[in-house]
């Protein structure tokens, strides 16, 4: 018989049983620490009975792990079951590091945490891992399977689970262009937000987007001024740089020296791959009309077809309709506006073109709630009826498009 094998796996038993109780119970000694201040005890009353005063400091920070019997006798004390407590601990606390990597758009550490959490089977954390993952990487499909799972588990959730999951939400909505889902979620989270910086951070952020993309710039002042404050706190240059696109963007239709002002303040440099496309279509909307050549599309990333892109591409397309007719071939789910807006530019038939945009166009901005786009086409459809002198035509369009618009807010006011 090999002793010293047998000595060697005992002793690696006991390792992994002294891992596996040191992870039980960590972040206890913070829950005892706060319950004792509650209740405004000293250490020495509030260990009388159960341990020494130095066992129940070094435990209270974290330089010990407890034994079964003090978590036992402690729960009795403190009301409340302290195992349970380091387990929502422990979720939170890997839930955190998670959410910060994703607002910082570090998707290995990312992969890490998940991995870890799958290992400390911390169910609810894994899965909001994998949401964050899916939402980085614009993955619909994925992100709608995760929030199906999620919803069903919501609660067994705790505040920094709420707080994340509806974040998470409100990014997916606006992502996939339900922006009254969208607004309707962030308003809902307007009380647990203050959770964790990064979950106020990005309600900020998403809160502009969304309130601009319904055309309630008054009230996105407030979530663009926060955002921009907490983002040089929290240090994030992509989210800063996509604000201020973003930003200019919306002045553009409303200012357009000071669109161009802030425009100039940029520095290309510190665009990131992912901010190129939509940096180029702002670049081109603030320049003349006869610079909108194929030089222009040369600095778009065709490696990123996002929206962006498609959409610089439409502003070229006056000039340029056979030269980039091949890239409205295959778009993205949240570019579909932008083929259908194409697909119009290209009947010649004045008839074909606007009962295209009435039958397709209109109903699909309607539909995916782009209020920009609503008010494109339906201007177009409203100057098409009127040079026709069909003026009631004209009237029924504009009642069509304020109904749906008075819908949209009355859904995001209900």
């Amino acid at each position: 018989m090999n002793y010293d094998r047998i000595k060697r796996l005992i002793s690696e038993s006991k390792r992994h049983n002294q891992i596996a109780f040191a992870q039980a119970f960590s972040g206890i000694g913070e829950i005892v620490k706060k319950k004792r201040e509650e209740l405004n005890l000293t250490q020495e009353s509030f260990s009388t009975g159960i341990c020494s005063v130095s066992y129940l400091s070094k435990v209270e920070n974290n330089r010990m792990n407890p034994n079964t019997y003090f978590v036992e006798e402690m729960s009795k004390k403190c009301g409340v079951n302290l195992q349970l407590c380091s387990d929502e601990y422990e979720d939170s606390k890997v839930l955190k590091r998670a959410f910060k990597a994703f607002y910082q758009n570090d998707l290995n550490f990312l992969e890490i945490l998940k991995k870890q959490a799958l290992e400390l089977e911390l169910t609810r954390t894994y899965h909001l891992c994998q949401l964050c993952l899916a939402v980085s990487r614009r993955d619909y499909k994925a992100s709608r399977h995760v929030i199906g799972e999620l919803e069903q588990r919501m609660s067994t959730f705790d505040s920094v689970m709420l707080a994340v999951f509806g974040t998470l939400c409100v990014i997916h909505a606006f992502q996939t262009n339900a922006y009254v889902e969208a607004i309707t979620l962030h308003n809902a989270m307007e009380n647990k937000k203050d959770v964790d910086p990064h979950v106020t951070v990005l309600n900020d952020v998403y809160g502009f987007l969304i309130k601009q993309k319904l055309q309630r710039k008054t009230e996105s002042i407030r979530n663009y001024t926060s955002a921009m404050i907490n983002l040089n706190k929290y240090y994030q240059t992509d989210y800063l740089t996509m604000l201020k696109l973003y930003h200019i963007n919306f002045l553009i239709g409303e200012t357009p020296k000071e669109a161009l002002k802030e425009f100039d303040e940029l520095s290309p440099k510190r665009i990131s791959v992912e901010l190129i496309n939509m940096y180029q279509y702002l670049k081109m909307r603030l320049l003349p009309d006869t610079l909108l050549t194929t030089e222009s599309i040369k600095m778009l990333d065709d490696t990123n077809k996002d929206c962006w892109f498609f959409r610089a591409l439409l502003l070229a397309a006056p000039n340029n309709i056979e030269h980039i007719k091949h890239f409205f071939k295959h778009t993205n789910e949240d570019s579909l506006l932008e083929k259908v807006y194409f697909q119009s530019l290209i009947y010649e038939d004045e008839q074909d073109y606007k009962r295209y945009l009435k039958d397709i166009c209109l109903p699909l901005a309607i539909e995916k709630q782009e209020v920009d786009y609503i008010d494109l086409f339906s201007k177009k459809l409203i100057t098409l009826s009127c040079d026709n002198a069909r003026y009631k035509e004209a009237l029924a369009i504009y009642t069509k498009k304020n109904k749906a618009l008075t819908k949209m807010t009355a859904q995001i006011e209900a």
